[in-house]
């Protein structure tokens, strides 16, 4: 559908709208929720369904506090700056080499061989000692 296609299907959609003939909201032929996330690959249809569905009774019963949120949510993002310090190969690389030699130092290397062993290492069936068989009558002599 190219985009002038689009833009006299959204004018008609809003002309019926204001006629009162429509309701808001109402998607044009040919496109859906489920084409929204047709560029995002698997992962991100997944992650917009699933936001989706966490959100949307949340934003029927209060929409207000959801509007707050997220307009906290993206001044946050805007004074952070994540784009900023976070594509830093160099800085992310020298960064994580520290974190995980600190890490690693306080590790208690001794336990987690201890629990990684008793994970992995299978072991010997246990035997039964709780069996309750008859013990065997002695053999009465003539």
């Amino acid at each position: 559908m190219s985009a002038n296609e689009r833009l006299v299907l959204s004018r008609e959609q809003m002309r019926r709208f204001l006629r009162g003939q429509g309701t808001a909201g109402q998607e044009p032929p040919g496109q859906s929720r489920a084409d929204a996330g047709a560029g995002l690959g698997h992962a991100g249809r997944v992650s917009l369904l699933a936001a989706h569905l966490a959100l949307a009774p949340t934003a029927r019963r209060h929409p207000w506090p959801l509007v707050g949120a997220a307009m906290l949510a993206g001044g946050l993002l805007a004074w952070s700056r994540p784009w900023r310090w976070l594509l830093r190969p160099a800085l992310f690389a020298g960064i994580a080499t520290q974190l995980t030699s600190h890490v690693v130092a306080r590790l208690p290397l001794d336990r987690l061989v201890d629990a990684a062993i008793t994970l992995f290492v299978p072991r010997p069936p246990a035997r039964n000692t709780t069996t309750t068989t008859p013990p065997s009558a002695p053999a009465s002599q003539p």
